[in-house]
Protein backbone atom coordinates (compact mmCIF):
# COMPACT_ATOMS: atom_id res chain seq x y z
CA UNK A 1 0.00 0.00 0.00
CA UNK A 2 1.33 3.14 -1.51
CA UNK A 3 2.01 5.42 1.74
CA UNK A 4 1.44 2.97 4.38
CA UNK A 5 3.47 2.91 7.73
CA UNK A 6 2.70 -0.20 10.15
CA UNK A 7 2.00 1.33 13.66
CA UNK A 8 0.61 4.51 12.48
CA UNK A 9 -3.06 4.76 13.74
CA UNK A 10 -5.04 7.71 12.16
CA UNK A 11 -6.74 10.32 13.82
CA UNK A 12 -9.86 10.52 13.67
CA UNK A 13 -11.76 7.87 15.81
CA UNK A 14 -15.36 6.57 13.87
CA UNK A 15 -15.69 3.85 16.65
CA UNK A 16 -14.39 2.70 20.48
CA UNK A 17 -15.40 0.71 22.87
CA UNK A 18 -13.78 -1.39 24.93
CA UNK A 19 -14.86 -4.78 26.12
CA UNK A 20 -15.08 -4.20 29.74
CA UNK A 21 -15.51 -7.62 31.93
CA UNK A 22 -19.19 -8.19 33.27
CA UNK A 23 -20.23 -7.76 36.87
CA UNK A 24 -20.55 -11.20 36.91
CA UNK A 25 -17.09 -12.08 36.00
CA UNK A 26 -15.75 -9.89 38.50
CA UNK A 27 -18.08 -11.63 41.07
CA UNK A 28 -17.15 -14.95 39.90
CA UNK A 29 -13.38 -13.88 40.44
CA UNK A 30 -14.32 -13.12 44.03
CA UNK A 31 -16.27 -15.92 44.37
CA UNK A 32 -12.87 -18.27 43.84
CA UNK A 33 -10.97 -16.48 45.28
CA UNK A 34 -12.91 -16.31 48.78
CA UNK A 35 -11.99 -20.12 49.68
CA UNK A 36 -8.37 -19.48 49.62
CA UNK A 37 -8.46 -16.46 52.19
CA UNK A 38 -11.43 -18.55 54.51
CA UNK A 39 -8.28 -21.51 53.74
CA UNK A 40 -5.45 -18.97 55.25
CA UNK A 41 -7.42 -17.07 57.53
CA UNK A 42 -8.37 -20.60 59.25
CA UNK A 43 -4.51 -21.18 59.33
CA UNK A 44 -3.12 -18.01 60.03
CA UNK A 45 -5.71 -16.17 61.97
CA UNK A 46 -8.97 -14.14 60.50
CA UNK A 47 -6.63 -10.97 59.84
CA UNK A 48 -4.21 -12.19 57.50
CA UNK A 49 -7.09 -14.53 55.69
CA UNK A 50 -9.18 -11.01 55.16
CA UNK A 51 -5.84 -9.15 53.87
CA UNK A 52 -4.78 -11.88 51.42
CA UNK A 53 -8.70 -11.92 50.13
CA UNK A 54 -8.82 -8.09 49.67
CA UNK A 55 -5.58 -8.25 48.14
CA UNK A 56 -5.90 -11.21 45.28
CA UNK A 57 -9.75 -9.92 44.48
CA UNK A 58 -7.61 -6.33 44.65
CA UNK A 59 -5.12 -8.28 41.70
CA UNK A 60 -7.78 -10.49 39.90
CA UNK A 61 -10.13 -7.67 39.21
CA UNK A 62 -6.93 -5.24 38.08
CA UNK A 63 -6.15 -7.93 35.67
CA UNK A 64 -9.50 -8.05 34.47
CA UNK A 65 -10.22 -4.62 34.07
CA UNK A 66 -6.53 -3.86 32.76
CA UNK A 67 -6.69 -6.51 30.26
CA UNK A 68 -9.87 -5.47 28.36
CA UNK A 69 -9.43 -5.09 25.01
CA UNK A 70 -10.47 -2.18 23.36
CA UNK A 71 -11.37 -1.42 19.44
CA UNK A 72 -11.06 1.23 17.31
CA UNK A 73 -12.29 2.45 14.20
CA UNK A 74 -10.17 5.26 12.40
CA UNK A 75 -9.58 6.65 9.21
CA UNK A 76 -6.53 4.34 8.65
CA UNK A 77 -6.67 1.05 10.46
CA UNK A 78 -9.07 -0.92 12.74
CA UNK A 79 -7.62 -1.98 15.93
CA UNK A 80 -9.26 -4.90 17.71
CA UNK A 81 -6.65 -5.76 21.51
CA UNK A 82 -3.54 -5.23 19.75
CA UNK A 83 -4.17 -6.33 16.56
CA UNK A 84 -4.64 -4.32 13.58
CA UNK A 85 -6.76 -4.19 10.15
CA UNK A 86 -5.22 -1.84 7.92
CA UNK A 87 -8.74 -0.27 6.22
CA UNK A 88 -7.67 -1.07 3.04
CA UNK A 89 -7.83 -4.93 3.33
CA UNK A 90 -11.48 -5.07 5.33
CA UNK A 91 -13.85 -6.58 3.14
CA UNK A 92 -17.14 -7.30 3.86
CA UNK A 93 -18.35 -6.92 7.21
CA UNK A 94 -21.47 -8.28 8.53
CA UNK A 95 -23.16 -8.46 12.68
CA UNK A 96 -23.27 -11.93 14.30
CA UNK A 97 -26.31 -13.44 16.19
CA UNK A 98 -25.34 -15.21 19.51
CA UNK A 99 -26.19 -18.52 17.46
CA UNK A 100 -24.06 -17.61 14.55
CA UNK A 101 -21.10 -16.57 16.84
CA UNK A 102 -21.74 -20.60 18.68
CA UNK A 103 -21.95 -21.65 15.80
CA UNK A 104 -18.47 -19.81 14.28
CA UNK A 105 -16.65 -20.82 17.63
CA UNK A 106 -17.37 -24.78 17.38
CA UNK A 107 -17.53 -25.63 13.82
CA UNK A 108 -15.99 -22.11 11.91
CA UNK A 109 -12.58 -21.80 9.95
CA UNK A 110 -9.89 -22.57 12.39
CA UNK A 111 -7.94 -19.72 10.55
CA UNK A 112 -10.08 -17.11 11.83
CA UNK A 113 -8.84 -14.37 14.46
CA UNK A 114 -10.87 -14.01 17.31
CA UNK A 115 -11.44 -11.37 19.90
CA UNK A 116 -13.40 -12.27 22.63
CA UNK A 117 -14.23 -11.03 26.03
CA UNK A 118 -15.96 -13.73 28.62
CA UNK A 119 -19.17 -12.72 29.96
CA UNK A 120 -19.11 -9.26 27.96
CA UNK A 121 -21.28 -9.62 24.97
CA UNK A 122 -23.46 -12.48 22.99
CA UNK A 123 -22.87 -10.72 19.29
CA UNK A 124 -20.14 -9.92 17.02
CA UNK A 125 -19.14 -8.79 13.85
CA UNK A 126 -17.75 -10.69 11.06
CA UNK A 127 -14.94 -9.21 9.19
CA UNK A 128 -13.75 -10.49 5.93
CA UNK A 129 -9.48 -9.91 5.62
CA UNK A 130 -8.93 -9.46 2.12
CA UNK A 131 -4.78 -9.36 2.90
CA UNK A 132 -3.34 -11.48 0.96
CA UNK A 133 -0.32 -12.26 3.14
CA UNK A 134 -2.35 -12.48 6.35
CA UNK A 135 -2.92 -16.25 7.67
CA UNK A 136 -6.53 -15.03 8.96
CA UNK A 137 -8.95 -14.32 6.29
CA UNK A 138 -12.06 -13.37 9.13
CA UNK A 139 -11.71 -11.54 12.27
CA UNK A 140 -14.74 -12.31 14.35
CA UNK A 141 -14.97 -9.71 17.25
CA UNK A 142 -17.15 -9.39 19.84
CA UNK A 143 -18.82 -6.05 20.60
CA UNK A 144 -22.04 -4.84 22.41
CA UNK A 145 -22.92 -2.86 19.66
CA UNK A 146 -22.10 -4.92 16.17
CA UNK A 147 -24.57 -2.09 14.10
CA UNK A 148 -22.19 0.67 14.91
CA UNK A 149 -18.88 -1.79 14.65
CA UNK A 150 -20.32 -2.28 11.31
CA UNK A 151 -21.05 0.93 10.04
CA UNK A 152 -18.01 2.59 10.87
CA UNK A 153 -16.05 -0.22 9.02
CA UNK A 154 -18.13 0.70 5.98
CA UNK A 155 -18.60 -1.46 2.89
CA UNK A 156 -15.77 -3.15 1.05
CA UNK A 157 -13.37 -0.82 -0.91
CA UNK A 158 -15.38 2.69 1.49
CA UNK A 159 -12.35 3.38 3.10
CA UNK A 160 -10.23 6.28 3.75
CA UNK A 161 -6.45 6.28 1.52
CA UNK A 162 -3.59 5.74 3.92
Amino acid sequence: MEGWQEGQDGQVPAYRERLWPSPGLLILAAVIIAPVAIAYGAVLGAWLGWGLGVLLIALSWTWLIGSAPALRVDERVFRAGRARLPRPYVGAVRGLTAEELARERTSGDVRTYFVFRPGSSRTAVLIENVDPDDPHPRWIVQTRRPEQLVAALGNPGDTATA
